[in-house]
C-alpha cells in the first residue's frame, strides 16, 4: 500500500516524488539560520552564506587599495565569511551587492551577520533602486567611532537613528542587522541591530544617483575616509521581500 506521498510502506526510503521543493527546502535554511532571529517576516528571495565563491554576489573594488575576499578565520558559522579590507588612501571603497529585477517585490530587506576588524570606523547598509526616470536610495550608517547609527536623509546627510554600543573587536564578536524598505511608497520602514528594531516608518528615501541598474541592489559597502587601514566581515546574507 503507498503512502501520501506515492512511497510503498515498505520502501519508505525511497519517496516516489518530491516532497519539498527547492524553494520550500532554501526558505527553511534561510530561516532556521536567520541572523535576525526577532524578524523572520518576509519571503527570502537569495541566501548566501559565502561557503563557496563569490560568483553569487558583484563585488566592486574602487579607488586606492580596496579588497573583498572569502575568510576562513572569523565565520560566524560554517568555514568561511567574506572579509572587507580598505587601505588608508582616501576614496577607497569596497561593495559587495546582489541587484535583483525590480518586478514583483515590494518592502524588501537585507540582512546579514557583520563583525569588526582592526582600525574600523564606519560603514554602510543600503538599497538602490531604479525604476524608469526614478533613482532611489535608503541607506544606514554604522558609525562605531561615535558609537551611533543613522540613516541617510539626502545626498551626504545623515540623521541619528539610535544610539549603539559596539564593543572592542575580537574574534566571536558578531552583530545581526537588517534593513527594509519600501519601494512603492519610497520610505523606509524598520531597521533592526541585535534584535532591537527601530522604526522607520514616513522617512522618505533620497534620490540616488548610485542606481544605475535597472532594478533593486542591495549590499555592503565601507567608504575610507580615515587614517589607519580597516577591515570588518560580513556571513550568512539574506534579501527578503514582501515584508510586512
Amino acid at each position: 500500500m503507498a503512502d501520501k506521498y506515492g512511497a510503498e510502506d515498505w520502501s519508505k526510503y525511497r519517496p516516489n516524488v518530491p516532497r519539498e521543493t527547492l524553494f520550500d527546502l532554501a526558505e527553511l535554511a534561510a530561516r532556521l539560520g536567520s541572523p535576525v532571529t526577532y524578524d523572520r517576516r518576509g519571503s527570502a528571495m537569495f541566501m548566501d552564506g559565502f561557503e563557496g565563491t563569490l560568483n553569487s554576489v558583484r563585488v566592486t573594488e574602487l579607488a586606492g587599495v580596496a579588497i573583498a575576499q572569502l575568510d576562513q578565520t572569523r565565520a560566524f558559522r560554517g568555514h568561511q565569511c567574506v572579509s572587507v579590507f580598505v587601505a588608508s588612501n582616501s576614496g577607497s571603497r569596497v561593495l559587495v551587492e546582489k541587484t535583483l529585477p525590480l518586478y514583483a517585490i515590494n518592502n524588501i530587506g537585507i540582512e546579514f551577520h557583520w563583525a569588526q576588524g582592526t582600525g574600523l570606523t564606519r560603514f554602510f547598509i543600503f538599497v538602490d533602486y531604479f525604476a524608469g526616470a526614478s533613482q532611489w536610495r535608503g541607506e544606514i550608517e554604522i558609525d562605531i567611532t561615535n558609537n551611533v547609527i543613522n540613516y541617510r536623509e539626502s545626498p551626504g546627510v545623515y540623521v541619528e537613528l539610535v544610539t549603539a554600543s559596539f564593543s572592542d573587536p575580537r574574534p566571536g564578536q558578531w552583530y545581526a542587522a537588517k534593513l527594509v524598505v519600501d519601494t512603492n511608497s519610497q520610505e523606509y520602514v524598520r531597521f533592526i541591530h541585535n534584535n532591537i528594531e527601530t522604526s522607520l516608518a514616513g522617512i522618505s528615501l533620497s534620490e540616488s544617483a548610485f542606481a544605475s541598474d535597472p532594478g533593486v541592489t542591495l549590499g555592503v559597502s565601507n567608504t575610507k575616509n580615515d587614517i589607519d587601514d580597516q577591515t570588518f566581515y560580513i556571513d550568512d546574507m539574506i534579501l527578503t521581500s514582501d515584508e510586512s
